[in-house]
């Protein structure tokens, strides 16, 4: 799964990269994003501009919003089948803006932190899936969720899962891909990424910690 990610770059850096604009008022560089805050995400219908998004996605359906506790990760296998899910991947798709994630290892001693990321740390997405929902007091909260699929092998020790990436130039073959079967052939067809994998503190285990530290390796 996915329940922690990084975003450090600066607003000119995403700009530039996903040809967007962004509210400098409103981003903050964030070193350990978590389920419930609202996050930098580039949705299908406007492809030119980044929302901030709740993470946690709450179905249009939905009697009360605390049900995108539990829907942070959308499994890329069953995506097309969940209720939840299924119309969101075929109208309601997004990109969710990052440079790194967290998983944490299982060990005889407790579970240890990574920092997963790409090569110089540079910036990607994770492809997600977004919907807008209305509360009886006729307010919109738009939220989202991280699409995953089973880790490569060189980091399923880690965790068997891992989240969906794309890389920038991605953005409108994943965004404009039509129906949830032609985006998900998509993501299919992509070659692997490389991946960087490193201890890090268990600082990260605490949302209240947000800092650069948080994704230094542990020396061992």
């Amino acid at each position: 799964m996915c329940g922690r990610y990084t975003i450090t770059k600066q607003k000119k850096d995403i700009e530039n990269q996903f040809d967007v604009e962004l509210d400098e008022n409103i981003y903050k560089i964030n070193y350990n994003a978590a389920p419930t805050q609202k996050l930098p995400v580039i949705t299908n219908d406007q492809l030119d501009k980044v929302n901030f998004l709740k993470w946690g996605l709450v179905p249009y359906w939905a009697k009360d919003e605390s049900i995108g506790n539990k829907m942070i990760n959308a499994r890329i296998e069953t995506i097309t089948d969940k209720p939840a899910y299924k119309q969101a991947i075929n109208k309601r798709r997004c990109m969710v803006i990052a440079d790194g994630y967290y998983e944490w290892m299982k060990t005889l001693t407790g579970k240890k932190p990574y920092h997963i990321s790409m090569d110089k740390n540079q910036l990607f997405a994770f492809a997600g899936i977004w919907e807008a929902w209305k509360n009886n007091q006729g307010e919109i909260l738009k939220t989202f969720s991280v699409i995953t699929q089973p880790a490569y092998n060189e980091i399923a020790h880690i965790h068997h899962r891992m989240p969906v990436k794309l890389n920038p130039k991605e953005k409108l073959d994943w965004l404009n891909a039509g129906t949830a079967e032609k985006a998900l052939e998509y993501i299919k067809s992509q070659e692997k990424y490389e991946l960087n994998a490193n201890e890090v503190s268990i600082e990260v285990n605490s949302t209240a910690n947000n800092n650069s530290n948080l994704i230094k390796p542990v020396l061992t």
